[in-house]
């Protein structure tokens, strides 16, 4: 019997623990800072914009630690952060103590986002993306089901509810830690460098260094930031765009965001099977370009903004459910088997990236012409497609084909 299937299993339950404590949470941070830490909300968004700013050096000091003592304990030790981050939120009342709390609260999520492809990639063979699927579609439905559940926590008194919601919130990492840990039980072995003169390319020295001078993973870390671009901006331009411009009612923008969310959770159980066989950049340009008719279809809100909206976040959902179970494997597949962790943090910077960029975008185009930005963005969707088409041919046999063997899992260890 593979002992890798209940060991998912168990992953699966974790991430989904974990991601229900963030849906509960998550969106909460700046009114959490203004309602019970009692400070004023520029400078508890300001307190928010620093920790984000400086936990984007928790990622690759995660990718180092990945290859250094194993993705399953830097996954452990990224909840053990989260719940020393929330207990420490629970009894900030300045903004020094909140800061600090939103510092530890942020990195952990570099962190885990840092060695979550590689540890599942090790442990999967060649079903990584499918994994990577199911495992991404959990956290979604836990955050669903946090975010449904934060109404009504909510209803007990707004101080009240979020001093529970954030302690639901930490307990939540802790038991993630400790199902992670019997999940990854005997697989903490970090993979070494092979030794010199044995032929394989993958015997250098494990540096950022090594991995920067590596310009196919510049390449697609550039097209991935695009890719980020794509699937974070339309999310944040959303609720203004069918409410201020499409004029739609109150309700359309959360039946959207719902409806994206879930189309993403369902549809990322289906996406790895279909591509299996398929050229991971082949898979990518396909996504781009669902992510350039889903933006396209957002010009027509004005005359219809119900049916428009629904079609168009299915359509981005659909690109994002190709996406992402095959992008987190692109790192994978470039590095070395001792350097997943450095690789995949540099990838990984793509959303950090993003994560600043999105709103600029958004507020900018939207203020200067609302059909500008859909216009804007299915361009650089198109872009991308043609960019790795053109890409797949110089790089499609190194990146390889959704379901075959990336090299940690070939060379062992989690």
């Amino acid at each position: 019997m593979d002992i890798r299937a209940p060991r998912l299993r168990l992953l699966a339950v974790a991430m989904t623990v974990d991601a229900l404590g963030s849906g509960l949470f998550g969106p909460f941070g700046l009114l959490y800072g203004h309602e019970v830490a009692g400070l004023p909300l520029a400078r508890t968004g300001t307190a928010l914009g620093v920790a984000a700013a400086v936990a984007l050096a928790a990622g690759p000091l995660a990718g180092t630690l990945v290859d250094r003592i194993g993705a399953a304990r830097v996954v452990i030790l990224a909840n053990v952060v989260a719940v020393l981050g929330g207990l420490l939120l629970l009894s900030a009342r300045d903004l020094l103590s909140f800061t600090l709390a939103s510092i530890l609260g942020v990195a952990s999520v570099r962190m885990f986002w840092s060695a979550f492809a590689p540890l599942i990639g090790a442990l999967t063979g060649d079903r990584a993306e499918r994994w990577l699927g199911l495992l991404r579609s959990a956290r979604l439905a836990g955050v669903m089901l946090g975010g449904f559940a934060a109404s009504g926590v909510l209803l007990l008194g707004r101080k009240e509810g979020l001093l529970i919601m954030l302690a639901v919130d930490t307990a939540s990492y802790a038991l993630a830690a400790v199902l992670t840990v019997v999940a990854t039980a005997g697989s903490h072995r970090p993979i070494r460098r092979p030794s010199p003169g044995t032929g394989d390319p993958a015997g250098g020295r494990a540096s950022y260094r090594t991995v920067l001078r590596d310009r196919a993973l510049l390449h697609l870390t550039l097209l991935n930031t695009v890719c980020t671009l794509l699937a974070s901006t339309p999310i944040i331009a959303m609720p203004v765009y069918l409410i201020e411009v499409a004029h739609g009612p109150a309700w359309l923008p959360g039946l959207a965001a719902g409806l994206l969310t879930g189309t993403v959770a369902l549809a990322m159980t289906r996406t790895p099977l279909l591509t299996r066989g398929t050229g991971r950049l082949r898979v990518l340009a396909l996504a781009a370009l669902l992510w350039a008719a889903g933006c396209l279809l957002f010009l027509p809100a004005p005359l219809a903004a119900a049916p428009v909206a629904i079609a168009a976040t299915v359509v981005l959902g659909l690109a994002q459910s190709f996406y992402e179970p095959t992008a987190d494997t692109v790192a994978l597949a470039l590095a070395p088997a001792h350097m997943t962790g450095r690789y995949t943090a540099v990838y990984q910077l793509a959303w950090g990236v993003s994560a600043a960029l999105s709103p600029v975008l958004a507020g900018v185009l939207l203020a200067t012409a609302p059909s500008l930005l859909w216009i804007t963005l299915a361009a650089l969707a198109l872009l991308t497609a043609i960019a790795y088409h053109r890409t797949e041919a110089r790089l499609g046999a190194r990146v390889g084909q959704s379901g075959t063997p990336l090299p940690a899992s070939r060379a062992s260890g989690a």
